[in-house]
């Protein structure tokens, strides 16, 4: 699973915890094929999934041959509620993902942390013949992003002595 992936569906388990109120409310990813959910439903939308820092890597490999990378990354998510019930689930999730203890928890066990949020914004949609409520908000997350990479064992070292010209190889064979 890809970076983007897994801070997706992490994001997505945050604010599913966040629905405890409304435990029927579906969670979908924005612009995805597939019929509209019936009832009220939360709409995930990646809008930035940036790196805002420099990349850290270990001094030493493990014993697998492996080095680790890591940095941090800042990724702003829209969250949209529509449908009749919008208004009240929005509201509800909106208070819970940044000042419920419980939440707060959850979402650091996957190593995500909100940092910013904007006000909620009602913008009704247009459906065929009538209105439907919709209210979203902007939330930005910090985490760490991080992978391993091996790294080959090193058989040989040739150097080339720039004044004299000679090469040096240390080894100086190698015998498969």
């Amino acid at each position: 699973m890809s970076l983007y992936d897994e801070v997706r569906e992490n994001i997505r388990g945050t604010v599913l915890n966040s629905l405890s109120e409304y435990p029927t409310t579906k969670v979908i990813y924005a612009h995805t094929d597939g019929t509209e959910p019936t009832g009220t439903y939360c709409s995930l939308y990646v809008m930035g999934f940036d790196q805002i820092g420099r990349v850290q890597q270990s001094s030493r490999l493990n014993p697998s041959l492996e080095q680790e990378f890591s940095a941090p990354y800042e990724v702003t998510v829209q969250i949209s509620f529509i449908g009749k019930d919008a208004p009240s689930i929005c509201y509800s999730a909106y208070m819970r993902l940044a000042n419920a203890v419980l939440n707060r928890e959850y979402s650091q066990t996957y190593n995500l942390s909100i940092t910013d949020r904007t006000q909620i914004r009602r913008v009704p949609v247009k459906r065929d013949t009538k209105w439907i409520d919709m209210c979203s908000f902007d939330l930005t997350f910090l985490f760490i992003g991080s992978f391993k990479q091996t790294i080959g064992a090193i058989n040989q070292v040739v150097y080339e002595d720039p004044i004299t010209e000679a090469v040096i190889a240390i080894p100086p064979t190698i015998t498969p």
